[in-house]
């Protein structure tokens, strides 16, 4: 019942604060389209930015509630004979199949943790800047010269006879 509590609160907390993002972003735009017809440069880059924001946090917590979720769905649903038994040893066809569904959904449990840099680089600019930046950095780094040390000799005692 913990994992449950564990899992549930935080994606119930997830969906909630999308859905309030949303609206809010929503609002705000309807706003700022009726106060000011003529756009900004500034504010326009700050909207651009924002929406980008937006896109990418509510793209990665729908990806973590969807690909989540079913696992414990189905957890909650299948007998907990199938579940908690370890290994690939069925009695039964039901059985094999139940363990092929619950080994489906735990893949995807890890897929979300994979899947969540490429998330990342499709809807965010700033993201995508910052990792060409550490990428470029760690580049220039490496084809840098080594710098000699200065008498730095070493020397090793035989101690045979």
């Amino acid at each position: 019942m913990v994992d449950y509590v564990l899992v549930l609160v935080p994606m119930f907390l997830i969906i909630s604060s999308n859905i309030v993002i949303i609206v809010s972003t929503v609002r705000s735009a309807r706003q700022k389209l009726t106060l000011t017809e003529s756009t900004e440069a500034g504010s326009s880059v700050a909207n651009s930015t924002q929406r980008s924001l937006v896109a990418m946090l509510v793209t990665i917590s729908v990806a973590f509630v969807v690909l989540k979720s079913p696992y414990f769905l189905v957890k909650f649903i299948l007998p907990e004979s199938v579940t908690k038994k370890p290994g690939f040893q069925f009695v039964s066809r039901k059985e094999a199949v139940y363990r092929f569904i619950m080994s489906f959904f735990t893949a995807n449990m890890y897929v979300n943790n994979a899947v969540n840099f490429y998330l990342y680089m499709l809807s965010g600019r700033e993201y995508r800047r910052e990792l060409k930046m550490l990428v470029t950095r760690l580049c220039k780094r490496k084809t840098e010269v080594p710098v000699e040390k200065g008498n730095a000799s070493t020397s090793t005692l035989s101690t045979s006879g």
